[in-house]
């Protein structure tokens, strides 16, 4: 019969088998491997069976695996002794074995650009002169702080306070916006009417240098008046001539803002009546829209923080001085007109220089101000009614034409909108026509950094142009989209800087950009298309809502959405501004809904 023996049980003190039992040619290996990890700031010691401690991260378990090998190789080196490598040299990585990896990694469906540097694709070239910073990837997720996305956020503010008595109507995100369906065929506008004048742009302007600035003229402003109109107030929109055409009014600024929507930051609204099937386009009093924005879209945006709303290179600061930059400068390149004494000849053209031309009339009056003038041309007076927003009300008006143009986007939208053209520019001889102008003015309040026109837009402007879009996208879309509604031939852009960093009262003209409104759309792969798309779908909305009223159009505050909201009539009159004009920022949240009722309304 068959038995089973138990096998005799060795119990010791210590982990493991006892001494004794241990075969000879594995007594010379540790039987407890202890691996340090060190570097200049810690020590770590561990043991290879701990059963107290956490499982090890794969970065531990490999220098485990390393220690172990070493303590190995060690114990067999006399075994290894006669082993010889073929070669001692050390191997090189070729270049373009780097680049193919490169883009491997690329092709596994991480498509991150890496900006500033030479590389296979657009988005990976870099500039001239080196590397530049590059951009983040997945792969520095390992290094704290290296994602750009755990930096804390700037915190922006509604432009409007939301009231739980609005209703939502409809949501638009940007991603939803950009993937619509672009127009086809662009539409084309037709000219109903035209008003006002423009003058003759001074060509002495487009010799400014970095070397040879031209001083800005502030006291050009206070010569001139300048006139901020809403839709529903402008005389000439409300002719029935005007109204028997569209059934959708707008201005040029509302306009451009609606349809470059997606490419905004900052929080703004506008105010949409439907009465009688027709729609307009409103700005509320002392909207957003009426001021400039500076670098919006830049990766370091100037601060929009209460406690900084006084630093001069605030947000708020820096709007207003672009604002009333741009003014001068439309105004201060222009050649004045001069009218001949009465009697006296007309001055003619001599060899070296030539008689300024007249202003162009646009067919009727400024529909704005009504001027009375006397023999000097020195006094005006303006409409009662009509919002002034800068210069001197009393002055005569600037020199801005203004076109009233009409689109068919479909059979139910006919689109009526006021269009500015601020100068004419004659052409180098005779046989060239005059071309009508878009004029407008970037700033820099940083001059002397790293970064500064002075050092570049002698000899690299593309590269300056390029950075100023990308850090003012929504401006520079809005403006670019403003010549277009327009029709204007040419765009003048100034590159205004100050002539002091701390001082943001004296400015210099350092450059002019002359160029065609169409090309700063293909420079800057401006989808214009899509932009009629966004546009007409915000007055579809709109449309099909079943009864008139009033509604708010909001681009809303740290979130890439646009929400329309129905208001009641009673709300975001202009006589209620005020009122939420000193209304304490701390009385609204950051989504623009009111805390004082204790009511949230989720958009």
């Amino acid at each position: 019969m068959s038995s089973f023996q138990l096998p005799t049980i060795r119990a010791t003190g210590d982990w493991g088998p006892p001494d004794t039992e241990i075969p000879e040619k594995f007594r010379t290996l540790p039987t407890q491997f202890n691996h340090i990890i060190a570097n200049k700031n810690s020590i770590h010691l561990g043991k290879v069976a701990d059963w107290t401690q956490e499982v090890q991260t794969p970065y531990y378990q490999q220098q485990q695996h390393k220690e172990f090998k070493q303590a190995t190789q060690q114990e067999l080196g006399p075994d290894l002794e006669d082993f010889s490598v073929v070669s001692g040299a050390k191997y090189v990585k070729h270049a373009a074995k780097k680049r193919a990896y490169g883009t491997q990694v690329q092709a596994r469906g991480t498509n991150y650009p890496r900006t500033g540097t030479r590389g296979t694709t657009r988005n990976a070239r870099g500039g001239r002169g080196g590397r530049g910073a590059q951009a983040w990837t997945p792969w520095d997720a390992r290094k704290p702080g290296s994602n750009p996305t755990q930096n804390k956020s700037i915190q922006y503010k509604s432009s409007v306070q939301i009231k739980s008595t609005f209703e939502p109507v409809a949501k638009f995100t940007f991603v939803q916006l950009s993937k619509l369906s672009s127009v086809t065929v662009i539409p084309k506008g037709e000219d109903l009417k035209k008003c006002g004048h423009v003058d003759f742009y001074d060509k002495k302007f487009d010799k400014a240098t970095s070397k040879v600035g031209m001083a800005i003229n502030k006291n050009v402003v206070q010569q001139r008046a300048f006139f901020n109109v809403t839709t529903s107030e402008d005389p000439i929109m409300n002719l029935n001539e005007v109204q028997e055409k569209g059934n959708v009014f707008a201005t040029d600024v509302i306009l451009s803002a609606l349809m470059a929507s997606t490419k905004s930051v900052h929080s703004w609204d506008v105010v949409a009546r439907k009465v009688d099937g027709k729609i307009w386009f409103d700005k509320r009093r002392h909207s957003p829209l009426d001021l400039l924005t500076v670098n919006e879209t830049a990766k370091e945006a100037p601060s929009t923080e209460d406690k900084d709303r006084d630093h001069i290179n605030s947000a708020v600061n820096l709007s207003i001085e672009a604002t009333v930059v741009n003014q001068c400068f439309s105004q201060q390149i222009l050649q004045r007109a001069q009218k001949p004494t009465p009697g006296q000849p007309a001055p003619a053209a001599t060899k070296n220089a030539k008689p300024k031309e007249e202003r162009i009339q646009f067919g009727e009056p400024n529909p704005f101000a009504a001027p009375k003038e006397d023999a000097n041309d020195n006094q005006s007076t303006t409409e009662s009614g009509v919002r002034s927003s800068g210069g001197n009300p009393q002055a005569p008006p600037a020199s801005i034409g203004y076109k009233y143009r009409m689109w068919e986007l479909s059979d139910d939208i006919r689109l009526v909108c006021r269009c500015e053209v601020d100068a004419a520019v004659s052409g180098n001889n005779a046989s060239q026509p005059t071309m009508m102008a878009t004029v407008r003015a970037l700033t820099e309040y940083e001059p002397g950094s790293k970064n500064d026109w002075a050092s570049k837009l002698d000899s690299q402007r593309g590269t300056v142009l390029v950075s100023e879009y990308k850090n003012n996208s929504a401006k520079m879309s809005r403006w670019i989209l403003q010549a277009l509604l327009a029709n204007t031939e040419i765009f003048k852009l100034g590159f205004v800087t100050r002539t002091n960093s701390k001082n943001n009262n004296s400015h210099a003209l350092i450059a002019v950009e002359t160029t065609k409104p169409v090309d700063f759309v293909r420079q800057f792969s401006i989808n214009v298309g899509n932009m009629w798309s966004i546009i007409k779908t915000i007055i579809e909305t709109i449309q099909k809502q079943p009864n008139d009223g009033k509604f708010l159009i909001v681009k809303l505050p740290n979130k890439q959405e646009i929400q329309i909201l129905s208001v009641p009539e009673n709300e975001l009159n202009d006589d209620d501004d005020d009122m939420d004009d000193d209304m304490d920022d701390d009385d609204m949240d950051d989504d623009g809904s009111s805390v004082l009722t204790g009511q949230s309304e989720e958009i």
